[in-house]
């Protein structure tokens, strides 16, 4: 003869399957966000970064005009 599962026995089973739906969807959930700052955090990276080489460019370009305007107003080759 089959042996009959307790009421008992089934209402574990069913309390640790929700249990296990809940512990699966949480890390389900936790991945997803983790996922999501790991995404912001590296988009925020690239755009500071290349925000600072375009700053080091433009710095490097006004130099080098600052640097040619000098050489116009003074003529180094004829000062002696």
């Amino acid at each position: 003869m089959p042996q009959s599962v307790s009421i008992e026995g089934l209402q574990m089973y069913n309390d640790l399957k929700d249990f296990g739906y809940m512990w699966m969807w949480g890390m389900v959930i936790t991945g997803a966000i983790t996922w999501i700052i790991l995404q912001i955090k590296e988009s925020a990276f690239q755009s500071g970064y290349w925000k600072g080489r375009q700053a080091g460019w433009d710095s490097h370009r006004r130099m080098t005009n600052i640097q040619k305007k000098s050489d116009e107003v003074f003529d180094y080759d004829n000062y002696n």
